[in-house]
């Protein structure tokens, strides 16, 4: 596979919000990454799980842009978000919320950037939007200025991807709450049982991203300036309270999925006890129909014409008397 096939856009970023689109020959990129300042910065984003990215990156460590060590941690298959120095740069993993076509927002998209001050290398082996919209900011002159500028809209743009995501779930577990009061709970404890699913899932992530986020704000880098350490640090408490909600959300879930519990319980348990009640009342009748019913010489009004009625009647009033004890008694 060609070098070109793993690059899917590169970008000379213009200091003004703006930026100038590079040519993605292997050739000439590797001369404007050598070329590239902190005031011209250049960004290159790849995908990643291909031979060809690891040669384009090898190159780049041959040209002295970023070290050995960083090819691996740009390259691996699995990861979890995490900053790690790596002098002259940075080598940070993030985690955004899947919105590709027919795919689980909670499947979370990884992202792996190094980032020094003249340099941003992106690599991503499934799609993630959130990258897309730092590109779109560039071509609408919207975008980063610098490369610590760059990894703010990054974040940024995670963060603003994952916020409606995690709403959502808030609103389906208040919706769920809504119907347990209405004693809907039909088939409920699945659904609730998938939504703390996707709430587990999400956190899985959103938490060491915000360690990440913190770590990243710890370090010492010239070129992350004091203003881009604000809006990280806000973009740091978003995700820090997007995780908040998601514990808030897991608690109500577990809270609404004991009530469901204890609601269908206690219906099975006044089923129990009406039929407690109703075999209470029909076994001393049984036994009246059962003991009148032997077939030997001797059973009381016999030869009576009317004792049918008599003995129906009987029933009946042992059955009112069983009823009103019961409801004196409180049990029904």
């Amino acid at each position: 596979m060609s070098q070109n096939s793993v690059i899917l856009y590169a970008f000379r970023l213009t200091g003004a919000g703006s930026a100038e689109a590079l040519a993605t020959d292997s050739v000439a990129l590797a001369a404007a990454l050598v070329a590239a300042t902190p005031e011209k910065p250049v960004w290159v984003h790849l995908t990643g799980g291909q031979d060809g990215t690891r040669a384009f990156l090898e190159s780049v460590v041959q040209a002295g842009i970023m070290p050995p060590m960083a090819v691996d941690a740009l390259m691996a298959e699995q990861t979890r978000p995490r900053c790690l120095p790596m002098d002259p740069g940075v080598q940070i993993n993030l985690r955004g919320v899947n919105l590709n076509a027919n795919a689980d927002p909670e499947d979370m998209v990884s992202v792996r950037l190094w980032v020094s001050a003249s340099v941003a290398l992106s690599v991503r082996i499934r799609r993630l939007l959130a990258l897309d919209d730092v590109r779109q900011a560039l071509l609408d002159g919207k975008g980063p200025q610098t490369t610590g500028d760059f990894l703010v809209h990054v974040a940024r743009s995670l963060g603003l991807r994952t916020q409606p995501v995690v709403d959502a779930l808030k609103e389906q577990i208040d919706d769920l709450e809504e119907e347990a009061e209405g004693h809907h709970t039909q088939g409920m404890r699945d659904r609730l049982a998938e939504e703390r699913r996707r709430i587990i899932a999400l956190a899985r992530y959103l938490r060491p991203q915000v360690d990440a986020l913190d770590t990243l704000l710890a370090l010492d880098l010239p070129w992350l300036s004091h203003r881009r350490r604000q809006q990280m640090a806000t973009t740091a408490d978003r995700f820090r309270r997007l995780t908040e909600d998601l514990d808030a959300a897991r608690d109500h879930a577990a809270v609404l999925q004991d009530q469901i519990a204890a609601a269908i319980a206690d219906r099975l348990s006044r089923t129990g006890f009406s039929l407690t009640v109703l075999a209470s009342v029909f076994m001393p009748l049984s036994f009246l129909t059962g003991l009148l019913g032997i077939n030997v010489a001797g059973i009381p009004f016999a030869e009576a014409p009317q004792a049918f009625w008599w003995v129906c009647g009987l029933l009946v009033l042992l059955a009112a008397g069983q009823l009103a004890y019961f409801r004196f008694r409180r049990l029904l």
